[in-house]
């Protein structure tokens, strides 16, 4: 087999396999995040933790396939906010502040692509409320756990 035709026949193969690849929908999206909430409801804090800090690298595949009908903003801001919690829980004051600004950083980019006006400042003790308030039926184990790690 002639050398070109062998470079020919590799390229299509990789182009037929590349085009195989399962494109990604909200609806895939919808249970990975189905399962996130899962594991973040665990006792261990710390698996709880890996689970978001995981969701965070994974929703620019997401992104970059254009899923329609997802905020990415919006759930960037979500695993920032739950992240806030844990290290408001483990007392890393450094990493809670850091989440609470990458929150408010998502959420405004949000709320400029709905065209509603930037959010009001809020206190980090303003923000727990809310926050325990939208998770209050949720069984959020680690949130109880009194032996947390760290």
């Amino acid at each position: 087999m002639p050398k070109n035709l062998s470079y020919i026949l590799l390229v299509i193969l990789i182009g037929m396999v590349s085009s195989c690849k399962k494109k990604l929908t909200a609806e895939d999206y919808t249970q990975h995040e189905n399962e996130e909430f899962s594991a973040y409801c665990t006792n261990d804090v710390r698996a709880a933790e890996k689970t978001l800090l995981d969701h965070l690298k994974t929703i620019p595949e997401y992104e970059s396939n254009h899923v329609e009908g997802i905020d990415f903003d919006a759930a960037k801001a979500l695993d920032h906010e739950r992240l806030f919690l844990i290290y408001r829980k483990t007392h890393e004051t450094n990493k809670m502040e850091f989440e609470f600004q990458q929150s408010m950083d998502c959420m405004a980019r949000s709320r400029q692509n709905w065209k509603l006006s930037p959010r009001p400042s809020i206190t980090y003790d303003e923000f727990v409320r809310e926050l325990d308030m939208r998770e209050q039926k949720a069984n959020v184990r680690w949130k109880t756990n009194t032996d947390l790690e760290k």
